[in-house]
């Protein structure tokens, strides 16, 4: 019942765990060590999932750094050079 649940709310996650916790239900008399494995294996696959998610935030921040670094470090330091050379002129 749970599973059928789950999945008609079309979100993956969910899907899996109501499918093990069904297994779990499944074996009866070792429950808390199956429930044990599925929170190791839940975390696990967390800790997995946050690695990727980090492993691409370098790529995202990339440009949002640029523009608030080293934009300004470049105006700092062309604007005065800039009103030097012209005000010779």
């Amino acid at each position: 019942m749970i599973v059928r649940h789950f999945n008609d709310l079309g979100f993956p996650p969910l899907e899996t765990f109501a499918a093990r916790m069904d297994a779990v239900a499944a074996h009866g008399t070792e429950g808390a060590k199956r429930m044990n494995e599925l929170a190791r294996d839940l975390a696990m696959e967390y800790q997995v999932t946050v690695a990727r998610a980090a492993e691409t935030l370098d790529n995202k921040l990339l440009m949002p750094m640029t523009i608030f670094f080293f934009v300004p470090f470049l105006a700092a330091i062309f604007i005065p050079l800039m009103v030097n050379i012209f005000s010779i002129f």
